[in-house]
């Protein structure tokens, strides 16, 4: 479906956590208009972007003690993101990647010795690579519970979109909450994620994205146990800063004892989505990363 142009007036509460994160308005249809998306990567494509990643990969080894600052380019990001790749240890892994459009992430992880890459998504992909499969996020929920168990997970400026329905995505205030909660249901126990997601005062920009501050990122990081933080920068966690520019730290978290419905009980409810025929909105139930 495509998102709507504001939120829905009886779920601006939920949104905002009671008013109390600041609602600004950047909007963005990556939906095709509601039709979906269909992105697709022959073999050769991605035999090239592998050639890079390992490259790459390679380059950064042994791993520089002093980076850039993680927020100065893109070059910056991505040699932090195999500063992390290269401290996780991944050979022989299970890996699944959420959100990803573009295979050069998965590339990454086969360069750091990963066996298989499966990524998720909204809507279908196609990378033709005998390490690399794909599957639509329905077609994740549809699966048996603990059919898939993954050594590793990444997400990578993914969560911090779902539920605003930018993507094509079900409309959810609590979407990147749910979405962590099918990341632990498929990970092994004491599998790792790899999270990164715009940090600084809270704010939701819709439907561009969350930014995560004290109020939302402890929500965020809950029921996980958090092995270590790259680019990390406690400053900026109040430093005012525009939310078109973002600052994304990478997380290093770990899959612990706990339930997934013992976290997912902390959760403020949601407000009830009125009865309404052929309603945009679906009902927090029917939410795919609830069905896991």
């Amino acid at each position: 479906m495509a998102p709507p142009r504001q939120p829905p007036l009886h779920l601006v509460e939920a949104y905002t956590l009671n008013g109390t994160v600041p609602l600004e308005d950047f909007f963005v249809d990556d939906s095709g208009e509601g039709a979906g998306t269909f992105y697709s990567y022959d073999a050769s494509a991605i035999e090239e972007e592998l050639a890079q990643a390992k490259s790459l990969y390679r380059s950064a080894q042994p791993v520089p003690s002093h980076l850039p600052p993680l927020g100065s380019s893109r070059f910056a990001k991505t040699q932090w993101l195999v500063r992390a790749l290269a401290a996780m240890s991944l050979t022989a892994s299970r890996v699944v990647v959420f959100g990803s459009i573009d295979p050069f992430e998965e590339c990454l992880c086969l360069a750091a010795g990963a066996a298989h890459v499966t990524t998720v998504d909204y809507n279908r992909l196609s990378f033709e690579h005998p390490s690399l499969s794909t599957m639509t996020l329905d077609e994740l929920s549809g699966s048996p519970p603990g059919s898939l168990q993954f050594d590793v997970a990444l997400s990578l400026s993914s969560f911090d979109h779902d539920g605003l329905g930018r993507y094509g995505d079900r409309l959810h205030p609590m979407g990147d909450l749910l979405a962590m909660r099918t990341a632990w249901r498929v990970l092994r126990p004491g599998g790792r994620l790899l999270l990164s997601v715009p940090v600084g005062p809270d704010v939701l920009v819709w439907n561009l994205h969350r930014r995560y501050g004290p109020k939302r990122l402890p929500w965020l990081l809950r029921g996980w146990e958090e092995v270590t933080r790259f680019g990390w920068e406690e400053s900026r966690l109040n430093e005012p800063a525009s939310y078109l520019h973002s600052y994304e730290p990478l997380f290093l978290l770990r899959r612990n004892g706990t339930t997934s419905d013992d976290i997912w009980d902390s959760v403020p409810a949601v407000p009830p989505l009125p009865v309404v025929p052929d309603a945009t909105v679906e009902s927090e139930h029917h939410c795919a990363h609830d069905e896991v």
